[in-house]
C-alpha cells in the first residue's frame, strides 16, 4: 500500500471515529464535572482521599491482569484480518483474563480484611470496587477497536457513565453515602460490557476455557505487551501512592482533585490513539521514509492539537475547578496549573511514541522506556514530595514521563536501523 493509498482509505475511517468518540467523551466528561464536585462536597476531602485510595487499590488490583498484555495483543492480532480466527482470539483472550481474575480477587480479598481490619466502611467499599476486576476482564471493546468500529463500544461507556452521573445526582448528599459511590462506580463498569456482549453474540459464539496452562503459554508471547500498557498507568499513580504513604490524606485529596479535572481530557487522546491503532499496524509494514513522514505528520497534529488544549485549560480550568468543588480545595488550583504545564504538554507525545513502539512489534523497547521512567519516579517522588509536599508529586510525574519520552524516541529510531538489514537478510 502506497503513502497516498492509506491517506485516501484511512483518513475517513479515523476521522470518524475519533470524532464520534471524542464527541461522546467530552459530552460525558462534561457530566462528569457534575458528578465530581458532588461527591467532593459531599465528602470533603479527608474522605475523599479515602476514596481516591479504594480507586487505587482496584486500580492496582486490575493491573496484574493487564500485564497478561491480552488486550493490546488482541487488537494487534484482529487488526491483521483474519476472519476465521477471530472467534479463537476473542475466546482465549476473556478467558485467560477471566481465570486470572478470580484467583487475583481471592488473594487481594485476604489482603484487604487485613489492611482494613478496624475499618468496616474501607473493607467494604474495596470489596465491592474489586468486582470491577472481572467487568475489565470480560471487557471486548478491544475487539471493536481491532474492527474500526468504535462508535458502538462508545456509545456502551457512555451508558454506563450516564448510569454512575444520575446515581450521583439523586443518591450521593452526605459522606453516609461513601458505599453507594463505590456501586454506582462498579456497576459504570458492567453495563458496558453487557451491551457489547449482545451485539457480539450475533456473530460469535463464547466459551470460557479453564487452562492456566493456555495462560502460561500466551503469557510468554504477550508479557511485554502487558507490562509496557501497564507500566503506563503505574507511572501515573506512583506520585498519589506515595502521597498516600508519606503524605496525608488531606494532600492527597488536594493532589487527586487536581488530577482528576486534568484526567477528564486524558481520554480524548486515548480515542485518538484507539482510532490509530489498527492503521499503526499496517503503517509497520512500509519503508522506513515512509514511515517518517506518517509518524512526523501526526506528531506535528498532535502537538497544534494539545497547545490548544493546554492553553484552554492553563486559562479557564484552575478557576472551574475551585468553583466547582469549593473553597476547600483551594490548594488544587495551584497543582492543576502546574499539572497542566509541566504534565499535559508532554503526555500525548509520551503516549503517541508508546502506541508506535507497541503497534511496531517494538513492545518491548517500549517497556524499557517505562521501566526506566518508572525507577525515576519511586526514587524521584518521595524525595521532592518530602520537599515540595503535593508540588514535588507533580515535578516527578513531568520527569519520568520526559525520560519516558526521551527513551522511546530513541529506541524506536535504533528498531528501524535494526529492521532493514534483517529485511534484507530475510529476502
Amino acid at each position: 500500500m502506497t503513502l497516498l493509498n492509506f491517506k485516501i482509505r484511512s483518513i475517513k475511517k479515523i476521522a470518524i471515529n475519533f470524532s464520534f468518540r471524542s464527541f461522546l467523551n467530552i459530552l460525558s466528561r462534561l457530566f462528569g464535572l457534575i458528578t465530581f464536585p458532588i461527591v467532593a462536597r459531599a465528602f470533603g476531602p479527608e474522605l475523599y482521599g479515602n476514596y481516591s485510595i479504594v480507586l487505587l487499590i482496584t486500580q492496582y488490583a486490575i493491573l496484574p491482569v493487564g500485564l497478561l498484555g491480552l488486550r493490546t495483543y488482541g487488537i494487534r492480532e484482529l487488526s491483521q484480518g483474519n476472519e476465521i480466527k477471530k472467534e479463537v482470539i476473542v475466546n482465549g483472550i476473556i478467558s485467560e483474563q477471566f481465570i486470572a481474575s478470580v484467583i487475583i480477587y481471592i488473594v487481594v480479598s485476604f489482603l484487604i480484611l487485613y489492611i482494613f481490619i478496624d475499618s468496616i466502611l474501607m473493607t467494604t467499599a474495596t470489596l465491592i470496587a474489586l468486582m470491577a476486576l472481572f467487568n475489565y476482564a470480560l471487557n471486548l471493546e478491544f475487539y471493536f477497536i481491532a474492527i474500526k468500529d468504535l462508535v458502538f463500544p462508545t456509545i456502551s461507556i457512555f451508558v454506563g457513565q450516564m448510569l454512575f452521573v444520575l446515581g450521583i445526582i439523586f443518591f450521593v448528599t452526605n459522606k453516609s453515602d461513601f458505599i453507594t459511590v463505590v456501586i454506582l462506580y462498579t456497576l459504570s463498569t458492567l453495563i458496558p460490557n453487557i451491551i457489547m456482549y449482545l451485539k457480539y453474540i450475533k456473530k460469535y459464539k463464547i466459551k470460557i476455557v479453564w487452562s492456566i496452562k493456555n495462560i502460561w503459554s500466551r503469557f510468554k508471547k504477550t508479557y511485554k505487551i502487558g507490562i509496557s500498557v501497564n507500566i503506563e498507568s503505574l507511572l501515573t499513580s506512583i506520585p498519589i501512592f506515595i502521597l498516600s504513604i508519606i503524605g496525608s490524606s488531606y494532600l492527597l485529596g488536594q493532589y487527586y482533585a487536581s488530577f482528576k479535572i486534568l484526567s477528564v481530557f486524558i481520554p480524548i487522546y486515548i480515542t485518538l490513539f484507539y482510532s490509530l491503532a489498527p492503521y499503526l499496524v499496517k503503517i509497520s509494514h512500509f519503508d522506513m521514509n515512509q514511515k517518517y513522514k506518517i509518524i512526523l505528520l501526526m506528531l506535528i497534529l498532535i502537538i497544534l492539537f494539545n497547545t490548544i488544549i493546554c492553553g484552554l485549560l492553563f486559562v479557564f480550568g484552575g478557576e472551574l475547578l475551585v468553583y466547582l468543588i469549593g473553597p476547600e480545595f483551594s490548594e488544587s488550583k495551584q497543582l492543576f496549573e502546574s499539572l497542566t504545564i509541566l504534565v499535559m504538554t508532554i503526555y500525548p507525545v509520551y503516549m503517541f511514541f508508546g502506541n508506535v513502539l507497541i503497534f511496531f512489534s517494538n513492545e518491548k523497547f517500549y517497556m524499557y522506556s517505562l521501566l526506566i521512567a518508572v525507577l525515576v519516579a519511586i526514587i524521584a517522588t518521595p524525595i521532592l514530595v518530602d520537599t515540595y509536599q503535593a508540588f514535588g508529586a507533580v515535578l516527578s510525574l513531568s520527569i519520568s514521563l520526559i525520560i519516558a519520552t526521551i527513551f522511546s524516541i530513541i529506541f524506536l529510531v535504533y528498531s528501524e536501523k535494526v529492521r532493514i538489514p534483517q529485511q534484507v537478510s530475510n529476502e
